[in-house]
């Protein structure tokens, strides 16, 4: 009898100890074995569910970003829709989830360190340090930690430019918004042809550029040439070239224009009248932020 007893006991040893063994870290699902047992060994359970629970849903939702679209406010704030982020701190082994149900302004006295640069990007945070259900915001120069925090999400950026207004934003993590502020013209005494210039907006610039030349009579010549490149030896990208023919005193002018990537150097010459003497002049450069 105590050897059947004991047969018995060790079968259901057997039993309670073997569970299906997960060649990955998988998300169980379904039913039966793929689910934690309620048979499932205690000292098991803390593994169990985190291999096969924790762990997936930390990956998919480690960058998870619900709304919290960073939009314009004004040439001196952004504002951050209601939504939800989840906050990491710096090597990713904790996470922190927070939902606002309300668009918050952010603006320089949010900023974690030092004060307002004009011609500077910004970037947008979501911050989770305080013990609450909702988030704050910080503005940094630092693109992937902010100074002063424990826990934060990324959800965008902004271009402060040179007259120390905000111009530009973008939205990470795949938030469809971006906003371009509307450019003034830059014309006349600020350009001068012959100069070599470097688009620092943050974004591509268009520049456009207006010639003329006087004649009363003969051929005269007018050539203009816009150069831009990623060093002050630029390459031409468009000339205005115009000879005219003679005839009674006129003026003909010659319109023209480039795009200019951020950060590259652009210049306007003007290398006419080689046919009879007469140098036409450049009028107008202008440069509008697009």
């Amino acid at each position: 009898m105590k050897k059947l007893l004991f047969g018995i006991c060790f079968i259901t040893f057997l039993l309670s100890v073997s569970s299906p063994a997960l060649s990955a870290n998988l998300w169980r699902n379904g039913t039966g074995e793929n689910t934690i047992l309620g048979t499932e060994m205690a000292s098991d359970i803390d593994n169990a569910s985190f291999t096969n629970v924790v762990a997936p849903l930390d990956r998919m939702l480690a960058s998870y970003r619900k709304g919290a679209r960073v939009e314009y406010s004004s040439i001196t704030a952004v504002s951050v829709t209601a939504g939800a982020v989840m906050c990491s701190n710096s090597d990713g082994s904790a996470r922190r989830m927070r939902r606002n149900t309300t668009s918050t302004s952010v603006g320089w006295a949010d900023i974690d360190t030092g004060a307002e640069n004009n011609s500077t990007k910004y970037y947008v945070y979501g911050i989770c340090d305080a013990d609450a259900d909702t988030f704050t915001f910080v503005i940094s120069t630092d693109s992937s930690t902010p100074t002063g925090v424990t826990y934060w999400s990324r959800l965008g950026t902004f271009f402060n430019n040179s007259a120390s207004d905000i111009a530009q934003i973008t939205n990470d993590s795949g938030i469809s918004h971006e906003y371009i502020k509307p450019s003034a013209t830059s014309e006349g005494t600020s350009f001068s042809a012959g100069v070599t210039y470097r688009n620092t907006t943050g974004h591509k610039g268009m520049v456009i550029w207006v010639g003329n030349t006087n004649h009363s009579g003969g051929w005269q010549e007018m050539n203009q040439t816009g150069k831009t490149g990623e060093t002050s030896a630029s390459t031409t990208v468009a000339r205005c070239r115009i000879i005219v023919s003679s005839g009674s005193a006129s003026i003909d002018h010659c319109t023209n224009s480039m795009i200019v990537p951020e950060g590259f150097y652009w210049s306007i010459t003007n290398s006419g009248g080689d046919v009879n003497g007469t140098v036409g002049s450049i009028s107008r450069i202008e440069f509008w932020e697009i």
